[in-house]
C-alpha cells in the first residue's frame, strides 16, 4: 500500500477546515432561508431609521409614514382579494389581518427606541458579513480541494505508470542483491523509507522499512526453486532484533507449505509470484 504523500496530508488539512467552516455556518444559521430572513430584517430596520431620520428633519410624527402605509396596504388588499375572489367578508378578514401585522410593525420599527434600531442594525450586519466571510472562505477552500484533486490525479498517475515500469522488468529472473535493490526501488516509489541491511549480522533482514507508522522487517529471496520455512524462522527472528512490529519475506518464486503453515502461526506476511504484482502496484498492504 502507498504511504500517504505530502500533497494528501495538505488535502486531508484542507478537508478539515472545510468541515469545521461548515459546522460553524450551519451552528451560526447559514441557509438561505435564514440569511433571506435576516437580510429582509436588516433592510426593513435601515429603512425605518431612514424614515425616522426623514421626519426629524421634517418635523413629522414619527408614527404617521407606518401608519399611512399600513392604511395603503391594507386598502390595496381589500380590492385586490375582492376581486379575486368575490368574496366580500374573506377580504375583509384578510385586510384586518394586514392591518394587525401593519400595526404591529409600525409599533415596532418606528415605536422603538433609535439606539435599540441601530443596535439591531449592527448586529445583523455583523451576523451577515461574518456569513459572507465564512462563504468566502469555504469558496477558496473548495477551490483549493478541486485543485488538489487535480495535482493528485496526476501525481497517482504518475507514479503508477513508474510502478508499472518496475513490474514490466524480469523481476522473475532476479537474484540476490539485484532482487534487493529492485524490492527497496519499488518501496521507494510506493513512499516507504527504506534501509538496506542485507549483510553479515542482519539476524536473516534484508531490507527495514516503515509503513503506516509501523518498522517492517523484510527478508528478500530471489529463488527460482521454493523457498522452505527457515526463511519464515530468520524474518521473525529478525523482526524481534530491529525491534519492528511487523515481518515480510518476500519472494519471485514460490514457498512450501510448511513455510504457508508456519507464517500464518507466527503472523509473517508472505509475498510471493502469484501477489508480487499486486506488491509493485501497492495494491498489498505489508502493515
Amino acid at each position: 500500500m502507498a504511504s500517504t504523500s505530502p500533497l494528501e496530508r495538505i488535502q486531508e488539512e484542507v478537508r478539515r477546515k472545510l468541515r469545521e467552516l461548515r459546522s460553524k455556518q450551519r451552528e451560526q444559521g447559514g441557509d438561505r432561508f435564514q440569511r433571506y430572513l435576516a437580510t429582509v430584517h436588516l433592510w426593513s430596520v435601515r429603512r425605518a431609521l431612514a424614515v425616522r431620520q426623514l421626519c426629524r428633519n421634517s418635523q413629522m410624527p414619527t408614527l404617521l409614514p407606518g401608519v399611512i402605509a399600513t392604511g395603503c396596504l391594507s386598502l390595496a388588499t381589500l380590492v385586490s382579494v375582492d376581486l379575486l375572489t368575490g368574496d366580500r367578508w374573506f377580504a375583509v378578514s384578510v385586510m384586518a389581518m394586514v392591518v394587525v401585522t401593519g400595526s404591529l410593525a409600525t409599533w415596532w420599527l418606528f415605536g422603538s427606541s433609535r439606539s435599540a434600531l441601530e443596535q439591531t442594525a449592527t448586529g445583523l450586519g455583523s451576523r451577515l458579513s461574518h456569513l459572507a466571510n465564512l462563504d468566502r472562505q469555504i469558496d477558496e477552500l473548495e477551490t483549493r480541494d478541486s485543485l488538489l484533486n487535480a495535482q493528485l490525479d496526476q501525481e497517482r498517475q504518475s507514479q503508477r505508470a513508474k510502478l508499472q515500469r518496475l513490474l514490466s522488468q524480469p523481476w522473475r529472473q532476479l537474484r540476490g542483491y539485484e532482487f534487493e535493490h529492485f524490492l527497496a526501488e519499488v518501496l521507494t516509489e510506493l513512499g516507504h523509507p527504506v534501509n538496506q541491511v542485507g549483510q553479515s549480522g542482519d539476524q536473516g533482514v534484508d531490507l527495514l522499512t516503515v509503513i503506516e507508522g509501523r518498522r517492517v522487517a523484510i527478508q528478500a529471496k530471489g529463488y527460482e526453486s521454493s523457498v522452505g520455512n527457515d526463511a519464515v524462522q530468520q524474518a521473525f527472528a529478525g523482526m524481534a532484533f530491529h525491534n519492528c512490529q511487523r515481518c515480510v519475506v518476500i519472494t519471485n518464486s514460490r514457498f512450501t507449505a510448511s513455510a504457508v503453515a508456519l507464517a500464518g502461526r507466527v503472523g509473517c506476511m508472505l509475498v510471493h509470484e502469484h501477489n508480487f504484482d499486486q506488491f509493485v502496484l501497492g495494491e498489498l498492504p505489508l502493515a
